[in-house]
This record gives C-alpha cells, sequence and structure tokens, in this order.
C-alpha cells in the first residue's frame, strides 16, 4: 500500500481510537497515528543496506520504480517475486512491542497497535495484489526469500 494511504486510513484510525478512548489524550493520538506510517521505516533501512545509500528521496524513487514492475507482471510472476525483507513487518517485533508496553512502558502498546493496524492494511493488499497467503513472520519471509527472486531481479 502506498504511503499516502497509510496516512489516511491512519489518521481515520487514530481519530477513532482517540474517540472511543479519549483518556489517551493527545500524545497518545499523536504517537498511534505516527506508528500506523513510520512502521515503513524498515522500508528506508532494507534500502539502505540494499543500495549502500541513504539518501531518502532516491529510496522513495526505487521503491516506486520497482512497485510499477511489479504491478505490470502477471500474477504468476508476482507469486514468485519478493520486493525486501522489512524487520518490522513480523509477529517478532511486534510481540516486542507489546511485551515492553505491557511490563516496561506504556506508550510501546499504542505503538503496537499502531503497527498492527498498519500491517492489517499491508495484509490485504498482500492478498488482493498477490493473491497469496498473508505473511506473518520476518523469519519465515527470510527463509521464503531464498526461493524467491528479489524484484531488482526482474
Amino acid at each position: 500500500m502506498r504511503p499516502l494511504k497509510h496516512v489516511l486510513f491512519g489518521a481515520i484510525f487514530s481519530v477513532l481510537i482517540f474517540l472511543i478512548f479519549p483518556q489517551i489524550e493527545l500524545l497518545g493520538l499523536l504517537i498511534l497515528f505516527f506508528s500506523t506510517f513510520m512502521i515503513d521505516f524498515d522500508h528506508f533501512i532494507y534500502y539502505a543496506y540494499r543500495k549502500k545509500s541513504l539518501n531518502l528521496f532516491k529510496s522513495f524513487s526505487w521503491y516506486l520504480k520497482n512497485r510499477a514492475k511489479f504491478c505490470s507482471l502477471p500474477m504468476e510472476e508476482k507469486r514468485k517475486i519478493y520486493g525486501g525483507l522489512f524487520i518490522f513487518h513480523g509477529m517478532e517485533f511486534l510481540t516486542v512491542l507489546f511485551l515492553v508496553g505491557i511490563f516496561l512502558y506504556k506508550p510501546f502498546l499504542l505503538v503496537f497497535i499502531g503497527f498492527l493496524f498498519h500491517l492489517f492494511l499491508d495484509w490485504y493488499a498482500e492478498f488482493c495484489y498477490k493473491g497469496k497467503p498473508i505473511k506473518l513472520s520476518f523469519i519465515i519471509d527470510v527463509i521464503n526469500s531464498k526461493k524467491l527472486k528479489n524484484i531488482d531481479e526482474v
């Protein structure tokens, strides 16, 4: 899903949560809102690792180019491709956020909720665009990526 959609849906989601739970206050609303799309920072980390560049604009351009390339492929080819490995996009990282929120610092629960909402949007898009089952684990993604081609190789 494109970043602007994540921001839009994240804003709607955050306001709804705030209306239902006003006790989270303005700071909680902001933490929740930003976490609905800042999870994608791992896309930049992946780009920086893969391309050895810290240029945010080139990163965004690279992803747009790869997305266009991916969308032009037939469904069967899409299933043979992976777009990257994203450390924050898995249950392992969500579990850490949840545990830190429960036992150490409560605002991390809002980050957990925002990340989880983002992942639901990603899972829906993944299913619609690739017809693949939902990806739940970063570790499993790493294992499965060895059998697939990276979008850069297409």
